[in-house]
């Protein structure tokens, strides 16, 4: 089904139809979408982004961060489906941290259970950033995947060093994208 503006939908995956030349900002593009998405989903908690922003633990008060969230994301993994379409896939992965405190004991599933919820069945994908071809129109929406295995995985890690006062756990999710070549 088409809407116009180079942009088909076909049953149950997005599907957009790039040039070769723009092609090469996907990567940007899907990242950039990512950190706006979960970055207004993220609830009080500040949200760091691993390579992308300096982990500043302090607030502007000069009090510390106990508890916060890093955003990963690995891919996209690109997979050449046919000579002119091609499949992205991406894994996020939240992991959050918070001090041990008894005062807080449920900090870490409150976090967990904020960030579970942002891992909806679809992230939209805009042309964002600073770059003449950022025009900021909707590409489509990243896919969240959902085969034999969960969809949106948690897992606690606890306290991984007894040296430090710190609970870990993570949110992982898998999405994916089509992309037709013109």
């Amino acid at each position: 089904m088409s809407f116009g503006g180079g942009l088909t939908f076909l049953p149950g995956l997005p599907f957009v139809a790039l040039s070769n030349a723009e092609k090469k900002d996907m990567p940007r593009w899907i990242m950039a979408s990512c950190r706006s998405f979960f970055t207004q989903r993220r609830g009080a908690w500040p949200m760091f982004f691993m390579h992308l922003t300096q982990k500043d633990l302090q607030k502007n008060t000069g009090q510390a961060i106990l508890s916060y969230f890093e955003f990963r994301l690995d891919g996209p993994y690109i997979q050449q489906l046919t000579s002119n379409e091609d499949r992205y896939t991406i894994e996020i992965n939240v992991l959050c941290i918070s001090n041990v405190d008894a005062k807080y004991s449920d900090e870490i599933e409150k976090m967990l259970g904020q960030m579970a919820a942002a891992f909806e069945p679809v992230i939209p994908l805009f042309r964002f950033g600073d770059q003449l071809q950022d025009t900021r129109a909707k590409l489509g929406c990243l896919t969240l995947m959902q085969d034999k295995r969960e969809a949106v995985i948690i897992s606690r890690f606890g306290q991984a060093n007894p040296a430090t006062e710190v609970i870990q756990a993570s949110i992982e999710g898998h999405y994916e994208f089509r992309l037709c070549k013109i």
